[in-house]
């Protein structure tokens, strides 16, 4: 499972609008209080890097940063967008 985190919540929605296309369990969450992030919202999903930073580009969405899931409180930071 990975999260990404965005700058506004209008990115956040956008992302997640776009990749439920492809993943239905995508998700918009509370960012973890570990992690920092412009709009507090974060998107779970099973997505790759390359598919999400496919449609971040594609569609000019302001993404923050991609994180890959590691454990229930721990994340490891894959990409800054």
């Amino acid at each position: 499972m990975n999260l990404v985190t965005f700058h506004t919540t209008t990115a956040a929605i956008q992302l997640e609008t776009l990749a439920k296309e492809l993943d239905s369990s995508a998700k918009l969450v509370p960012v973890p209080t570990k992690l920092s992030s412009s709009c507090g919202y974060a998107m779970t999903t099973d997505l790759s890097l390359e598919q999400i930073e496919s449609l971040v580009i594609e569609n000019l969405i302001d993404a923050e940063s991609f994180y890959e899931i590691t454990g229930s409180d721990d994340f490891k930071i894959i990409k800054d967008f």
